[in-house]
């Protein structure tokens, strides 16, 4: 059990399902007085809730919360504040994935990923900080992504918001952090979650699929070769968040990707039109209505 986060309150959003319920899992792991589990499907997160209670008696407070909803995401915060009269660590980990053609991405569907994926994260951060501040402590950190480091063919509208949640969140650190507040990006590659399913899944829910075929199909999808599995990640992440790391960046491959990027910009651009290639074989695939598995 580590004391960083030992009798500490924290709040994390999109903490029904992947990271967000691994990060809830890990902080009452670690010893946290109380852990507010906010998503958008509040059902699913007072099903987590319960499950997690049973092994730490009401320290899991689930909260229906739509993080492009300013005044639930405050509301949220300020619950949490008042727990027990201070406010630790804030992950704002809710977001919408988008791997899709520039064709198909409307202005709404670019709304739709700027109100989660941006002002979501700016929501719970600036309702935070005036808390921290107070208190001159308090750890914000904020998922970003690969994308939100490297451009990538297909992928303009979540690569952008992404991209803006790691700018904000370098900004802020060299601000406040004479404050005592610590802010972190998470910039993730490939890892074992539902995020390579989810636009599909979404798509499933608004034709009138059910669960029972959305999970049939999210078990039939083949992930990435050499996708990180979950629990290694969530290890990386907290053992880099004791150490008050600013920026975490993995699996090895996004390193390696960042740093050819930064060094070598003719070599990254070849890859990154690789990519683009395989990605366009794969979207015309299904165009034909033929199986495809997505390429990474």
């Amino acid at each position: 059990m580590s004391e960083y986060f030992k009798d500490k309150v924290a709040v994390v959003t999109g903490a029904a399902s992947g990271f967000g319920l691994e990060f809830s899992r890990r902080l009452l792991q670690e010893g946290a007085k109380a852990v507010f589990m906010a998503d958008v499907n509040g059902a699913q997160a007072e099903k987590e809730a319960e499950n997690l209670n049973s092994q730490y008696a009401g320290k899991a407070v689930p909260f229906a919360v739509n993080v492009s909803n300013e005044e639930e995401v405050v509301n949220l915060i300020n619950k949490a504040a008042e727990y027990d009269g201070h406010l630790d660590f804030v992950f704002n980990n809710a977001g919408k994935p988008s791997t899709r053609p520039a064709e198909q991405c409307s202005f709404d569907h670019w709304r739709s990923l700027v109100d989660i994926n941006i002002m979501g994260v700016v929501y719970g951060t600036y309702a935070a900080i005036p808390h921290m501040c107070k208190q001159k402590s308090g750890h914000i950190i904020n998922t970003s992504s690969a994308g939100g480091l490297m451009p990538m063919p297909y992928q303009a509208v979540y690569a952008s918001t992404k991209s803006a949640v790691l700018t904000m969140t370098r900004c802020l650190q060299y601000e406040l952090s004479y404050m005592g507040l610590i802010f972190t990006s998470i910039c993730p590659g490939n890892v074992a979650t539902n995020i390579f399913t989810a636009s599909q899944e979404d798509e499933m829910r608004k034709k009138g699929c059910s669960e029972e075929e959305i999970l049939a199909f999210r078990k039939s999808v083949k992930i990435p070769e050499g996708t990180m599995p979950l629990n290694e990640a969530v290890d990386l992440i907290f053992s880099l968040l004791e150490k008050k790391e600013t920026e975490i960046i993995f699996p090895q491959d996004v390193v390696d990707g960042y740093n050819l990027l930064c060094s070598d910009r003719e070599h990254f651009d070849s890859v990154a039109y690789g990519i683009g290639e395989k990605r366009r074989e794969y979207f015309e695939a299904l165009k034909r209505g033929e199986d495809a598995q997505f390429p990474g």
